[in-house]
């Protein structure tokens, strides 16, 4: 299997568990907090997508980001979410769908030589494209399992079981 097809499946069973999780949630429950010191389900979802979007150059891809993001669903924010403030559920869900989408289409268009392009990122330094899609996959895989357990917490049924 080559790098390209491990980070397809990678990034493709990600956001299937991400569907699995936020399935059925309300926006509501979307913006709760049921679980003390735990971000809820909107800030993650934001959260993810705001990090691909620091990405989104590197790869050539348009970013899926409103012009407020990096105020609130950057790292370090609250993780709190209030209604009227970020975007809805439904938005979040729709820009991962077409963020997802341009980030499968793209890392397949990637020749070798772009996989090993050095990328200076100001917090991890100097690395290969490969491995920072690597290290996007785990930031992404680490906040999709978040998910699972705020669903739990929000009183709804394990999306994966």
């Amino acid at each position: 299997m080559s790098v390209q097809e491990s980070l397809i499946a990678g990034f493709q069973g990600a956001y299937m568990v991400l569907k699995l999780n936020s399935a059925g949630l309300t926006e509501e429950k979307s913006r709760e907090h049921p679980i003390e010191g735990a971000s809820c389900v909107n800030w993650v979802l934001g959260h993810v997508l705001y990090v691909r979007s620091l990405f989104g150059p590197a790869l050539g891809i348009k970013p899926e980001i409103g012009p407020d993001w990096e105020a609130v669903y950057n790292r370090g924010t609250s993780g709190k979410v209030d209604m009227g403030a970020g975007a809805t559920l439904a938005d979040l869900e729709a820009r991962f769908e077409r963020s997802n989408a341009a980030v499968l289409s793209r890392i397949a268009e990637l020749t070798p030589a772009e996989l090993d392009q050095i990328i200076d990122h100001p917090a991890f330094g100097p690395k290969p494209l490969e491995q920072y899609l690597a290290l996007l996959l785990m930031h992404e895989g680490y906040h999709i399992g978040q998910l699972g357990i705020l669903r739990r917490g929000l009183g709804l049924p394990p999306g994966l079981s």
